[in-house]
């Protein structure tokens, strides 16, 4: 039995998707208990009446998720390092999800900004912060996009990507490391 593989109640490995564990299942299980989780926090103006707050006191359903979501990426990353044993091949994935941040970053500050109410940039420089701020996955910053919500920013999630990046580039470093100490 490889990772995962799940034994029914008759006896046969069951494999999900095409792949021989759940992780995908797994990602989108918390991608979504952290969406369900914001939900009563962007409505109510704050997290008290969201569900584990409110039976703990401190943490959220969200910040479980998102620490869990982190750890399932950790191992991935990790585990395509160990098993490719190829520097770049680690970063192959961080290569994938960057044309899509800039997708949603340009999306997010060029449409839904103005709709929102933001004040657009009107000098170079402004422009300039704005691409910077893209190459560097930063979540964009255009002020006050929906200013009469409690939460009036504009995609405030994506700094989990940068912070993925680094995760990345970790792995990279540590990983090389160890490889060049074990050929001397």
């Amino acid at each position: 039995m490889t990772n995962l593989e799940l034994v029914s109640h008759t006896g046969q490995v069951q494999k999900f998707g095409r792949h021989s564990n759940a992780f995908g299942f797994l990602r989108l299980f918390f991608a979504s208990a952290v969406i369900i989780s914001h939900v009563p926090e962007i409505f109510y103006g704050n997290r008290n009446k969201e569900i584990l707050t409110r039976l703990f006191g401190s943490i959220s359903l969200g910040d479980l998720a998102v620490d869990v979501f982190f750890l399932i990426s950790g191992y991935l990353i990790t585990a395509s390092f160990m098993v490719a044993k190829r520097h770049l091949i680690t970063c192959k994935r961080e290569l994938l999800e960057n044309p899509s941040f800039l997708c949603a970053y340009f999306i997010c500050g060029l449409i839904v900004a103005p709709v929102g109410d933001a004040k657009m940039p009107n000098q170079p420089a402004q422009f300039i912060s704005i691409i910077v701020r893209a190459l560097l996955l930063q979540p964009p910053n255009v002020g006050d996009t929906f200013p009469d919500t409690p939460f009036p920013f504009l995609n405030s999630s994506m700094w989990t990507i940068n912070i993925e990046l680094k995760c990345y580039l970790l792995v990279l470093l540590i990983g090389s490391l160890v490889l060049f100490n074990k050929n001397i």
